[in-house]
């Protein structure tokens, strides 16, 4: 029992007493670092879903362990577009026929158009890399890569009023 009057705080009770604190027992074990991914559910052991997810991994972690671990499972797994997108990022010495190979399997393949336009352009075919990039606009006028590559792919062709309204059509976008 309190041996002042409480106040009204309006959403609490303040009292003269407080509540003693536990010492901790022992500390937080140390979280162990690895670069294998560990699957959440046996639907996610398959070779396509972790090599999906070591992928997806391996852009932000740039690790070479998880990088020949994605090769290596995707290799494996059955090649859906998908998977020939992500392994064409991953091997660029087979980039371009795994990309052809996944944008004629699922046309909207918008991985596969973004970078395979980025391996045309820098090999300087402009109009095909503009029109795949346009193709990925259509999609989603909001990818970032595309919509600079387009743009600068139609200044470097002297369209700078193509490459304006590119500007002006991604400039709703909320880019991170």
């Amino acid at each position: 029992m309190p041996k002042t009057s409480a106040l009204d705080a309006g959403h609490g009770v303040f009292t003269d007493h407080s509540i003693p604190r536990a010492p901790a027992k022992s500390p937080i074990p140390a979280i162990t670092t690895s670069w294998q991914l560990r699957p959440f559910s046996q639907a996610d052991a398959r070779d396509r879903e972790l090599g999906l997810a070591y992928a997806e991994v391996v852009v932000r972690t740039g690790d070479p362990r998880q990088r020949a671990e994605a090769i290596r499972l995707l290799t494996a797994a059955s090649q859906d577009a998908e998977v020939q997108s992500r392994l064409g990022s991953l091997v660029e010495q087979r980039a371009l026929s795994l990309y052809q190979s996944a944008l004629r399997q699922d046309p909207d393949q918008i991985v596969a158009l973004v970078n395979l336009g980025r391996l045309l352009g820098t090999h300087g075919l402009l109009d095909e890399a503009i029109a795949l990039w346009r193709n990925a606009l259509k999609r989603n006028p909001c990818l970032p890569e595309a919509g600079t590559n387009l743009q600068i792919a139609l200044r470097a062709k002297n369209d700078l009023r193509g490459a304006d309204a590119v500007r002006r059509d991604q400039a709703f976008c909320i880019f991170e």
